[in-house]
């Protein structure tokens, strides 16, 4: 989808090069695949490298992460949503994760009816206890906006589940003892990231 006559996706690439960070895996529906490779190319006209991930059928974030793991290796890694328009730059996040003593970071926006987005659920210290989508009965408003930051602990977790969406799993895996995996999140756009996330994914919102 174009705004201003440039493809959304473009925007946020712009973005994450302005971070230093040139190795980036778009992953893309099998549908939609030789159209983005035709348009976006090999990354040359960022100056980046672009790794695609084929994702046959739409499955979610648990599986963008499966899929990209070869691609990851052992990096933290910065995974932005690519249909969403941002209206801040992303300086700053990688540091805030770096600040915080946990393995992912979930960015979020104060929004103002939060039956209409997926929610994180935060206790007085910031920490996530609980990610709920569209709630009927309020547990928050800070709205997951597409943007989150993990180190590789999360592999462990998305291997513990096939559901589409493994942010609550990652909640639910504190409490089985399996994994400790404490996400923090940060209210607003006050976040931002350095050069510090080795690699980047983008991933087509499901």
């Amino acid at each position: 989808l174009p705004v201003a006559n440039k493809p959304v996706l473009f925007y946020i690439l712009e973005k994450v090069r302005a971070l230093g960070i040139r190795e980036i895996g778009l992953v893309v529906s099998a549908p939609h695949a030789k159209e983005t490779i035709r348009i976006v190319g090999d990354g040359s006209r960022w100056d980046a490298r672009f790794t695609y991930l084929v994702q046959e059928e739409p499955r979610g974030l648990a599986d963008t992460v499966r899929i990209s793991r070869e691609f990851l290796g052992s990096s933290s890694f910065l995974m932005v949503l690519g249909d969403n328009v941002y209206g801040f730059d992303f300086a700053g996040i990688v540091a805030d994760f770096l600040a915080h003593p946990c393995d992912g970071l979930l960015v979020t926006q104060r929004v103002k009816d939060p039956r209409k987005y997926g929610i994180a659920a935060v206790d007085s210290a910031g920490w996530v206890n609980g990610v709920v989508e569209k709630p009927a009965e309020p547990v928050g408003d800070l709205g997951l906006i597409g943007i989150y930051v993990f180190n590789p602990a999360i592999h462990t977790v998305a291997l513990m589940t096939r559901d589409i969406d493994f942010l609550p799993v990652l909640v639910k895996a504190k409490e089985l003892g399996k994994e400790t995996i404490v996400i923090g999140a940060e209210p607003g756009f006050s976040v931002a990231l350095k050069n510090t996330a080795d690699v980047v994914i983008i991933a087509e919102a499901k």
